[in-house]
């Protein structure tokens, strides 16, 4: 059975970060200017500020990503292609 598991963000993770959340916002969103700003920062505009980003990872692959902004705000839960039917997809309801 293949585990899901959750670790937390690493500078090493900012490229990976910015491209899942890049892909989502394309998808189904319009990327604005604020969205452009903290992806590109996470460190500066989301950790340094008292939020929170998580890792997801299959098999020590990452699959997705979820971020929560001091501000209480709900960033989402971000999920690649593949794992958009998978469990992870459905993980996020928990942290809500």
């Amino acid at each position: 059975m293949t585990k899901l598991s959750f670790r937390k963000y690493i500078p090493a993770d900012t490229m990976l970060f910015k491209s899942l959340n890049i892909e989502w916002l394309d998808k189904f969103f319009v990327i604005e200017p604020f969205d452009e700003l903290v992806l590109s920062n996470p460190q500066s505009e989301i950790l340094e500020k008292g939020g929170y980003i998580l890792m997801a990872e299959l098999e020590k692959e990452v699959v997705g990503t979820f971020a929560f902004l001091r501000l209480w705000q709900y960033h989402d839960a971000i999920c690649d292609t593949f794992c958009r039917k998978a469990p992870l997809a459905k993980t996020h309801t928990i942290f809500q």
